[in-house]
Formats: C-alpha cells, sequence, structure tokens
C-alpha cells in the first residue's frame, strides 16, 4: 500500500507544520514540491471543521425533511378520514328523522 503521508505532516503540531513550510521554501528545486504538501495539509487541516459542519447540517435537514413527511402524512390521513365522515356517517350521528346531527 501506498504510503499517503511519507513525511509525517499529519502527526506534526500546527507549529511544526508551519516551520517545516517555511524550511522548505519554493525557490530551491525539491523546496517547492515539500512547501506544496506542507500548504495543502495547512489547508486540509482548517477546512476539517467546515466538513463536519456541513455533514451536521446536511444530518438536520434529513432529519427535518422526515419529520415534514410524516405531518404531512397524518394531515392527509386526517383529511381522508374527515371526508370519509362527510359522505358516510356513522348511524349514530342520524336522527329519526334521517338527518345528521
Amino acid at each position: 500500500m501506498k504510503n499517503k503521508d511519507p513525511y509525517g505532516l499529519r502527526k506534526m503540531s500546527l507549529e511544526e507544520l508551519c516551520s517545516w513550510i517555511a524550511g522548505h521554501n519554493e525557490i530551491t528545486s525539491g523546496g517547492k514540491a515539500m512547501n506544496f504538501l506542507g500548504k495543502c495539509e495547512l489547508q486540509r487541516r482548517m477546512e476539517n471543521p467546515n466538513a463536519l459542519r456541513s455533514w451536521i447540517a446536511i444530518g438536520i435537514s434529513v432529519i427535518a425533511l422526515f419529520a415534514a413527511l410524516v405531518t404531512l402524512s397524518l394531515k392527509i390521513s386526517d383529511l381522508r378520514n374527515q371526508a370519509r365522515n362527510i359522505n358516510h356517517p356513522h348511524p349514530s350521528d342520524i336522527t329519526h328523522g334521517g338527518s345528521v346531527k
């Protein structure tokens, strides 16, 4: 399996990572790639909280959508029951004269 972190950048603290980036400047031929890798790791760390927030927002949205669908289905069921009662009243609701109470 290919090593995704050959320089141990993910294990470094933020201060160590910044020092590592500063030590590999973009001017030298080998330093340019090292500097780029360090900046990528720094950006990954800065975007990590945003990714977590976005997954939490998606989860809350899914729960809200589910609740709305349940509420809608219950409302439709209630309306059907009301319509059924209007068209076919219960025998106890009919008075002796044939009209509905």
